[in-house]
């Protein structure tokens, strides 16, 4: 199960601890978001663990005093086997903003909702003030592993600008709906021909790992 924790510098204590899966839902949840983030999730997924490690993409804004993360993707690859082939399943694939004083939920952003094809959301977050549309906008910008370069607004999560073309997307096309990235049902394992004891080892393509992306953050173009 994915966790982030912070701790105090000086004496090593836990301060908060977020949870980027939920747990038996049998037992109390550690947060209210984690009771919504349950009704994303179906079958007995906490018995596997779900996944949602946080790993490379962390960021901080001390104007907004938030704390921005990238989780993981799924165990196991094939939602079928995690959770029964539905849901979103919060927060895999997910760009979580978090305050850093107490690691209370602000937003999320998913970009591949209901994952299963280890595309994780780790890399690089880079945050940036930028004119979009004539206005000056605080953005966090992000070239995700499913192929599609997010701009999102770092206060309050929308989503500003679209995406670039490169090999190991999801989908054509960004499919926004109403506010979530739509994958094509083409790609889903479920809809896949070969056995399943190939599809948790067949490595797919993807256009972003966790290389630095300052160069192709500079070739990007906001209108």
């Amino acid at each position: 199960m994915g966790l982030i924790s912070a701790y105090d510098a000086e004496t090593g204590d836990l301060v908060w601890r977020f949870y980027t899966v939920p747990g038996d839902p049998a037992q109390p949840f550690e947060s209210p978001i984690l009771a919504e983030t349950a009704k994303t999730w179906h079958g007995e997924w906490w018995k596997l663990g779900g996944g949602g490690t946080v790993w490379e993409g962390l960021s901080y804004d001390p104007e907004l005093n938030l704390i921005y993360f990238g989780v993981g993707n799924g165990l196991e690859w094939d939602q079928g086997q995690r959770s029964a082939s539905q849901g979103d399943n919060w927060f895999l694939s997910s760009i979580v903003a978090v305050n850093a004083d107490t690691g209370e939920y602000a937003w999320h952003f998913q970009a591949t909702p209901g994952e299963e094809w280890d595309f994780d959301a780790v890399q690089q977050l880079i945050l940036a003030d930028v004119t979009i549309d004539g206005t000056r906008r605080q953005v966090l910008m992000q070239a995700n592993k499913n192929g599609f370069f997010y701009v999102l607004d770092r206060a309050m999560q929308k989503m500003k600008a679209g995406s670039l073309p490169e090999l190991g997307r999801m989908a054509d096309k960004l499919k926004l709906v109403p506010d979530k990235p739509q994958s094509s049902s083409a790609v889903r394992f479920a809809r896949r021909a070969f056995p399943r004891a190939d599809q948790r080892s067949a490595p797919p393509p993807s256009a972003a790992r966790w290389e630095p992306v300052t160069r192709m953050a500079r070739k990007f173009r906001f209108r």
